[in-house]
């Protein structure tokens, strides 16, 4: 899939990569090309919430340090298991070096937040969850609980 999706970079040249980063290749094809990226995930899979840990930990009533703690593990893991794959990749086809062990796809290269959509999301539960951060956002449809005449 990584492959395919540098191939396809390729051939379109995008000006932006707006991926989900289950597909894992879109920070690195946006570092090789020197574009911008947006993560876009449905669930708050990445985003620290002091609200609720992340999904693949239980929920301990231990507070905001733990749930925080929780996401930054969650990434941290899902990094290691595929480190040595992603990087193999990165040397033999976009010719860059590895990712530093250190990799967080929720920072930049510059070290800067990824931007992030929350598409499913509306707008006043993504700050409720977060805060007002200008990195993060939540686009949302048509408003489905409006009476229809």
């Amino acid at each position: 899939m990584i492959a395919d999706a540098w191939k396809s970079a390729v051939k379109v040249q995008p000006d932006l990569i707006i991926y989900h980063p289950k597909a894992m290749a879109g920070p690195h094809i946006a570092q090789k090309l020197g574009i911008p990226r947006i993560m876009s995930v449905p669930l708050p899979i990445f985003t620290p919430s002091a609200e609720f840990p992340s999904m693949v930990f239980p929920n301990l009533k231990l507070g905001g340090w733990y749930n925080r703690l929780t996401y930054t593990l969650s990434v941290k893991l899902a990094w290691m298991q595929y480190r040595s794959t992603i990087n193999t990749w990165r040397k033999e086809m976009l010719d860059l070096p590895p990712a530093p062990r250190s990799f967080k796809e929720m920072l930049l290269v510059d070290g800067q937040p990824t931007p992030t959509i929350y598409p499913s999301f509306a707008p006043s539960s993504v700050t409720s969850l977060f805060g007002d951060v200008a990195w993060l956002r939540s686009v949302s449809g048509p408003n489905l609980s409006r009476k229809r005449s």
